[in-house]
């Protein structure tokens, strides 16, 4: 499928406007539009939700249009766009992953 790295992670929360509530925990990771930088590590992005989950992940790939054929050849194709794919949630006990190539 040609994973490339995971390039960001999106947590649901209740209060994900504050960052000050992280920076502490984040120490020394910078806030840079609206996700942290943490090291060479996946960006991570708080975003609204009724309670502390994870929202989903994002992985960069080679190529989408290869990581389609995997997909659709393994029935794990979701919902997609012309830039990001969607595994199937349901397939993968509810978690989402999306797909994008940078």
């Amino acid at each position: 499928m040609g994973v490339r790295r995971m390039a960001e992670v999106r947590i649901g929360h209740p209060d994900p406007a504050n960052p000050t509530r992280w920076s502490g925990f984040l120490h020394p990771a910078q806030q840079e539009g609206g996700a942290w930088m943490v090291g060479q590590g996946p960006r991570l992005r708080f975003v609204p939700a009724a309670t502390l989950q994870l929202e989903s992940i994002l992985l960069q790939v080679e190529s989408l249009e290869k990581a389609k054929a995997v997909l659709a050849s393994n029935k794990l194709l979701g919902k997609g766009t012309s830039d990001v794919l969607e595994l199937d949630s349901a397939k993968i006990w509810g978690l989402r992953v999306h797909l994008r190539q940078e």
